[in-house]
């Protein structure tokens, strides 16, 4: 639930649901599967999902994948994806679900661009530094995408920890049609980095299936995150109370190019908590989700009075 008040509101104070912090560095790049720099992980991390994941304690978890499997001396691996995941544009398009061919075409678009990890995987993964030398065609690469839900990976020798190396950036997905749309030079099998716009510092260069979509980027300024609101992965409470937040910051946005007076203008975001109906079917959630506008006089703001 998120609820938009129009009290009035001192400048300085600040909604205890923002995250505020300070970077030192401009991100250089958001092709993720090519830069190996910190500067630019530490945003893309929040903005793609992977096939797996560590938790808060350093376990091993599912994120696009939800099991894994390999042959008995661990030189073939099989994930099976989660179905009904999306991948969305900056402003929150849908742009089709995440599929096994997916995480085939990250890896082709790393090794063509000599991504700056293909070393973590390059004597690997089967063939694939005989793609890199020019040898072989990258269909006689070992990954291969057996159905839209399962992925394979076929390796050089017995790996028993290549679910770990799943989190590397490398082995990341991107959607094929949207990758060879940002230029002639996207285009798999015929790299052209002056002629490929994928991954530029801009939020439309890449596409989202992670928590949060990048907002604003001002070099030097500002770095912006918006939460998915339809990521997969929405049970946590914090995750929810940010969903809430932004859809009220929204609706404050919207007030304040009808040339209200953001000084009058507050906003909150409540979670899960204050529903009107108990939260146990689908259909009394989505009536929990709603926002309610409170008009409110300056004596009752500076009152320090709740609403609820």
């Amino acid at each position: 639930m998120l609820v938009a008040a129009i009290p009035v509101k001192a400048k300085e104070d600040i909604s205890t649901d923002d995250y505020i912090g300070f970077y030192g560095m401009d991100p250089e790049t958001f092709d993720y599967l090519y830069t190996y720099k910190t500067v630019d992980s530490a945003h893309f991390a929040n903005f793609i999902d992977g096939l797996l994941e560590h938790d808060e304690y350093g376990n091993l978890v599912g994120a696009m994948a939800t099991s894994w499997e390999s042959n008995e001396d661990k030189t073939v691996w099989r994930f099976k994806l989660r179905e009904g995941v999306h991948w969305y544009t900056d402003e929150g398009v849908d742009y089709g679900e995440v599929i096994a061919d997916d995480f085939v075409t990250g890896l082709w678009h790393a090794a063509d661009f000599q991504s700056q990890t293909l070393y973590l995987v390059q004597p690997l993964i089967k063939n694939l530094d005989a793609y890199v030398k020019g040898e072989v065609p990258f269909s006689e690469v070992g990954v291969r995408a057996i159905d839209d839900y399962t992925l394979e990976y076929e390796l050089t020798q017995p790996t028993p920890y290549f679910p770990t190396m799943t989190t590397y950036s490398i082995l990341l997905p991107v959607n094929r049609s949207f990758l060879e749309s940002k230029g002639t030079g996207c285009r798999l099998g015929n790299p052209d980095y002056s002629t490929c716009q994928f991954g530029a510092v801009k939020p439309e260069s890449i596409l989202y299936n992670g928590a949060y979509f990048l907002k604003n980027f001002t070099s030097k300024s500002t770095i912006e995150y918006v939460a998915n609101p339809n990521y997969w992965d929405t049970g946590s409470p914090d995750l929810n109370w940010r969903l809430s937040s932004d859809r009220a910051l929204s609706v404050i946005s919207y007030f304040v190019k009808a040339n209200f007076n953001p000084v009058r203008l507050s906003a909150s975001g409540y979670g899960q908590y204050h529903p009107i109906l108990p939260n146990i079917t689908e259909q009394n959630r989505s009536m929990n989700r709603r926002v309610e506008i409170n008009m409110v006089t300056p004596e009752f703001a500076e009152s320090g009075k709740s609403s609820f």
